[in-house]
């Protein structure tokens, strides 16, 4: 636990130091956490042995062939890598870059307080979940970066990469939700004010009545395995949205004129929210709201502006301290990924 916990700040502390010149921060805030995951030792992350059994098996399969509920875009990568060696180290620190790539670059085209975006992202767990969510890490690295085409309104390009995506985790069509987000119909900010009660009512009769519905919804996504899994235990996470996207309603209903970045961050922590809610009864489900959860994450910092010079560091010192308590208090439970431990 200690050793995440130390690295957060030695990451903070270089990207401070290297603040000035941005482009080498990012270059060696990519290699840093390129390498701790391509470097991470055996047993590191729940799905770990999953994975490696995959890669034993792919790389005598077929080009192009089918396995259980898992996608052929990661067949196929699995099956290019095992050209070349059959080391399962090396899948690790091919998934560990495609993994952070887009991140980096999402956080560099959209994030106005770039060190605080990569506490946050560290913090609230998100990079962790790479350690062993290999295939649905790299379609969040590759929706990051398709969120740069929904912003430059490049339809076709977006969904080419939504697509691409979804050939490693299916959940990622979930993210076609983003052009809409971005260049639908501004919300009427008397609406907005529905939204809260609204979305509150959805979070209890999903987590309450729902858990048929939603266990066939996951079986016809061809993840029947995760099917029959216990209701999760994401309820410090669901209220950690839930307060988010109070905050980020607060204020975009104190503004005087429809902000568009503001209002795609608050439907974000929308977004976020419900799948959490979803979450309670399947686990599996809080991977949808991570195609939510992690740019609004990387964003949020951005919203300090909306205050006054004075006050823009008391809110991000505010931001830092309760992600910290957050990580401090789930560290114990992340996915098989504590301790760390080297390759060697």
């Amino acid at each position: 636990m200690l050793f995440y916990i130390v690295n957060l700040f030695l990451i903070s502390l270089t990207a401070c130091v290297l603040r000035k010149n941005k482009r080498l921060m990012y270059i060696v805030i990519f290699i840093w956490l390129f390498m701790l995951g391509a470097l991470k030792g055996e047993g590191v992350g729940a799905d770990y042995y999953s994975y490696k059994s995959f890669f034993e098996i792919f790389s005598r399969a077929e080009w192009f062939s089918s396995y259980a509920d898992v996608e052929r875009g990661y067949i196929l990568l699995n099956k290019i890598i095992s050209i070349f060696t059959n080391n399962y180290q090396w899948l690790l620190a091919v998934c560990s870059f495609l993994s952070i790539i887009g991140v980096i670059h999402f956080i560099k085209r959209n994030a106005s307080f770039p060190i605080i975006s990569i506490w946050l992202y560290i913090s609230m767990g998100f990079y962790q979940s790479t350690f062993t969510r290999l295939r649905q890490a790299i379609a969040i690295s590759i929706v990051l970066i398709a969120y740069k085409y929904a912003q430059e309104k490049k339809f076709w390009k977006f969904i080419f990469l939504i697509i691409l995506a979804s050939l490693f985790h299916r959940t990622a069509l979930i993210a076609v939700l983003i052009y809409p987000f971005l260049h639908g119909k501004r919300i009427n900010k008397q609406i907005n004010k529905y939204l809260l009660l609204g979305f509150t009512i959805v979070t209890l009769v999903t987590s309450l009545f729902s858990a048929p519905l939603i266990r066939s919804m996951v079986s016809y996504l061809g993840y029947s395995r995760y099917a029959d899994l216990k209701p999760g235990s994401g309820g410090s996470l669901l209220l950690v949205y839930f307060l988010v996207f109070c905050y980020v309603w607060f204020l975009f209903m104190r503004s005087e004129e429809i902000n568009p970045k503001l209002q795609l961050l608050t439907l974000l922590a929308v977004g976020s929210v419900v799948c959490q809610s979803f979450a309670l009864t399947i686990t599996i489900l809080n991977r949808l709201g991570e195609f939510f959860s992690i740019p609004m994450f990387i964003m949020l910092p951005n919203t300090a502006k909306a205050f006054e010079k004075k006050s823009q560091s008391i809110v991000i010192i505010i931001m830092m301290i309760l992600s910290f308590a957050f990580y401090v208090y789930s560290l114990s439970n992340m996915n098989g990924t504590v301790p760390y431990k080297f390759m060697w």
